[in-house]
C-alpha cells in the first residue's frame, strides 16, 4: 500500500508540503461499517475519547454519559445517547485507528513514511447542518480523508510559520477566504500547520483527520545537546559568570562557550549524517 501513490510526490513535497492546501485521491479504498458509531459504542468507549462537539466547542458530557448530580462519569449512556438530537453536531473519536483495522494499517503506513513523527488519526462523524469549531489552524500537517458524504472547506492566509502548540496561537487577523473546496468520499485534503480553515456539512458526513507531528529543528538541537551531555562533563556544568557590567565581561568564559557551541555543531553534523 501506498497512500500517496496517486501523486507526483516530488510536485507535492516541493509546491504543497508546508506551503499550502492540497486535494487528490488515493488508491486506499476504506471500508468502514454501516453505523461505525455503534461498533465504537460496542468497544465500551468513554469519554473524552468520546466526544460530541458543535459549534463553539464540546456539549456538556453530562447528555450522554452516566454522570449525574451525585458525581461525574466518563461511561457513555446509551439510553441518553439514543435520546440526544444530533442535528448541528459532530461525534469526534480520537485514536479511531483503534476501532478499525483499516486505520491501523493506515497509521502504520504514516509511521513508516514519516520515521519519528507523532501519527494521530481522530475520526468525525457530523451530522445535518453541523460547522466545525470557528476559524482555526492546527499545529502539525493534517490529511482530511473523506468517507462518506460531503464536507465543505474553506481555508484561508498561513497565520504562523511552523506554529508549536507550546509557543501558544496566534489570532487570525485576515478572514478571507482564499480556497472553498468540498470533499467527497475518497477525496483527501492536506492542510499545512498554520493554515485556517473552517468546516461545514449540510446532511450526514464523516472523515478521518491523519495528523503529522514531526520533530521540529529546536527539539532534535536540544536532544543531541542532552545525548552530548551524556559523555562531556563540560556541557552538564554551570554556566560561567558573565557580569552585566560589559567592561568586566570574563573574555575567556566568552571563549569557551564558542567552543562549547562548536563542539555541540560538530557533534549534530555527525549524527545527522550518519
Amino acid at each position: 500500500m501506498d497512500y500517496l501513490s496517486h501523486i507526483d510526490k516530488s510536485e507535492f513535497f516541493n509546491e504543497y508540503w508546508n506551503k499550502k492546501p492540497y486535494k487528490f485521491r488515493s488508491n486506499m479504498d476504506i471500508v468502514i461499517p454501516k453505523d461505525p458509531i455503534s461498533h465504537i459504542l460496542k468497544s465500551n468507549i468513554e469519554f473524552p475519547q468520546f466526544r460530541i462537539v458543535e459549534r463553539g466547542g464540546s456539549i456538556n458530557p453530562f447528555l450522554y454519559t452516566e454522570s449525574n448530580t451525585k458525581g461525574l462519569s466518563q461511561i457513555i449512556d446509551q439510553a441518553k445517547f439514543d435520546n440526544l438530537s444530533l442535528q448541528g453536531k459532530t461525534i469526534k473519536i480520537l485514536e479511531i485507528w483503534r476501532f478499525f483495522n483499516e486505520f491501523e494499517s493506515l497509521k502504520k503506513w504514516f509511521l513508516n513514511y514519516f520515521p519519528e513523527a507523532t501519527i494521530t488519526i481522530n475520526g468525525y462523524f457530523s451530522y445535518q447542518d453541523s460547522l466545525g469549531a470557528s476559524e482555526h489552524y492546527d499545529f502539525y500537517h493534517i490529511f482530511a480523508h473523506q468517507l462518506e458524504g460531503v464536507k465543505k472547506w474553506k481555508l484561508g492566509s498561513m497565520v504562523e510559520d511552523n506554529p508549536v502548540y507550546e509557543f501558544g496561537h496566534k489570532n487570525i487577523k485576515s478572514r478571507q477566504v482564499l480556497h472553498e473546496i468540498e470533499t467527497q468520499a475518497g477525496d483527501i485534503l492536506y492542510i499545512p500547520p498554520g493554515v485556517w480553515h473552517d468546516v461545514s456539512t449540510e446532511s450526514y458526513s464523516s472523515h478521518i483527520a491523519i495528523g503529522v507531528n514531526r520533530q521540529r529543528v529546536y527539539e532534535f538541537i536540544n536532544e543531541s545537546i542532552k545525548e552530548l551531555a551524556k559523555y562531556n562533563s563540560s556541557l552538564r556544568s554551570d554556566l560561567p559568570y558573565l557580569t552585566v557590567d560589559a567592561a568586566k565581561v570574563n573574555v575567556s568564559s566568552i571563549s569557551e562557550m564558542d567552543s562549547i557551541f562548536e563542539m555541540i555543531k560538530i557533534f549534530i553534523k555527525k549524527k545527522y549524517n550518519a
